[in-house]
């Protein structure tokens, strides 16, 4: 279970990498693809509404496909889209990739928490969900932190990108030879979120904490 618990958790800071990557290398790539500040912030909206409308479309059907394989595809899409961007030829290609990278993100958080409540039963996963949330604003810290240091050390924002799918498809690897574990069905849906209060202040503190700050 803990060997399950790490990895799931690694696949989270990757997932958090693609939220932010982008972000400390705006100047180069505004640059280079003559971006205004919307044409250069439309790249952050490209991966979380990409995230939203996937994960509305999505969440109801799939959970019922074997979280371990979702996680998979998810990374997949994360990788691709890192090359994707790295090699770019003009903006909208780097649009296209962001919004892979929120596809990939959307469809694996899901699959990601009934993969956790899949390795611990009937016990309480609250830790290991604890673990696994905290990795995504890892991912995302450590992407201010390494993309520009990585563009300055390699010659560019594009080489940058490259390493990051490159760690992102090594984490894939490794996630490979988690163990597997039965999909299972929530005991609730999409529609038992929207009544829920409680969701909705989560949603406002999230907003908060993260969307706003």
């Amino acid at each position: 279970m803990r060997t399950g618990v790490a990895l799931v958790t690694l696949c989270a800071i990757a997932f958090g990498l693609t939220y932010a990557d982008h972000a400390p290398l705006i100047p180069l790539v505004a640059t280079e693809f003559g971006l205004d500040d919307l044409g250069a912030g439309l790249l952050s909206t490209a991966v979380f509404l990409s995230y939203l409308v996937v994960t509305l479309v999505t969440a109801g059907w799939i959970v019922r496909v074997r979280p371990k394989l979702v996680v998979a595809v998810g990374l997949v899409c994360a990788a691709t889209g890192a090359a994707l961007f790295a090699s770019a030829p003009v903006y909208a290609v780097a649009i296209a990739a962001k919004a892979l990278q929120g596809l990939g993100s959307a469809v694996a958080f899901v699959s990601a928490q009934r993969y956790i409540a899949g390795l611990y039963g009937e016990r309480r996963s609250h830790f290991g969900l604890g673990l696994y949330g905290s990795g995504f604003p890892l991912g995302s810290g450590l992407a201010l932190i390494a993309m520009p240091a990585l563009a300055q050390l390699l010659g560019g924002w594009r080489a940058a990108f490259a390493i990051e799918a490159a760690v992102i498809a090594a984490v894939l690897v490794a996630w490979l030879a988690a163990p597997d574990v039965a999909a299972t069905r929530p005991p609730g849906d999409m529609r038992d979120a929207l009544r829920c209060r409680n969701c909705w202040a989560t949603f406002l503190e999230h907003a908060g904490g993260f969307g706003l700050g």
